[in-house]
């Protein structure tokens, strides 16, 4: 009977195992400039992207103009900048996305002298590659974190 027991629960394990492997994001498909562009059409990451920003993701997502090369991003996940034309230190975006869903994002726009900063993990600590996009803006800090409101 143990046996039995043991081999189901292995079993579905394994299954569960499959399950997951086979849901991460695709990422590698979105890490070259020529297809990097493409990561704003999949509506696994907008629809995560629109969860995590609510009210801030037409803002965020209007600054992907132009993008800038992408990299894998410290965990394996995978780094996306975008700004507006011309408007490299004024209007920007920057992304980070995990295999495994979890989102990073940050922004700056001029109505603001402040970086904007939202993570699906509620983490107070900024990601790496995040801090590294965000010095080159060198007056202006992270916003203080403010509580996110689900969009209804």
């Amino acid at each position: 009977m143990t046996k039995k027991y043991l081999a189901a629960v292995l079993f579905t394990a394994l299954l569960t195992g499959v399950v997951e492997t086979s849901s991460a994001l695709e990422l590698s498909q979105y890490n070259k400039l020529d297809t990097v562009s493409r990561i704003v059409n999949d509506s696994e990451v907008t629809d995560s992207l629109r969860t995590l920003l609510g009210n801030h993701y037409q803002t965020f997502i209007d600054n992907f103009d132009v993008f800038g090369e992408p990299h894998t991003a410290a965990g394996g996940g995978l780094f996306v900048e975008g700004w507006l034309k011309d408007l490299y230190q004024e209007n920007a975006s920057a992304l980070v996305i995990n295999p495994d869903g979890k989102i990073f994002a940050a922004w700056v726009v001029p109505e603001s002298d402040v970086i904007q900063y939202r993570s699906s993990d509620n983490s107070p600590v900024i990601h790496a590659d995040i801090q590294q996009w965000a010095a080159r803006f060198n007056t202006m800090q992270f916003a203080k974190k403010q509580p996110i409101r689900p969009r209804v």
